[in-house]
């Protein structure tokens, strides 16, 4: 599923990282950012099912 394998990513990228480290890696954070984006086109094309795979996830909030 592309969310969950855009959203390991991300945890891989930023393992062991501070929010300092990641804000002045630009590769880290524009792999993680595309990784963000994808996750989000995914959730948008999921539509209405969204809910139904995980229910108490706000998902206006992915898509958007």
């Amino acid at each position: 599923m592309d969310i969950l394998d855009n959203a390991r990513s991300v945890l891989a990228y930023t393992e062991g990282m501070t929010y300092a480290q990641y804000l002045t890696n630009p590769l880290v954070r524009d792999g993680s950012e595309r990784c963000l984006a994808r996750i989000s086109e995914a959730a948008v094309k999921l539509g209405s099912f969204a809910p139904d795979l995980l229910p108490n996830h706000d998902w206006t909030g992915v898509k958007d």
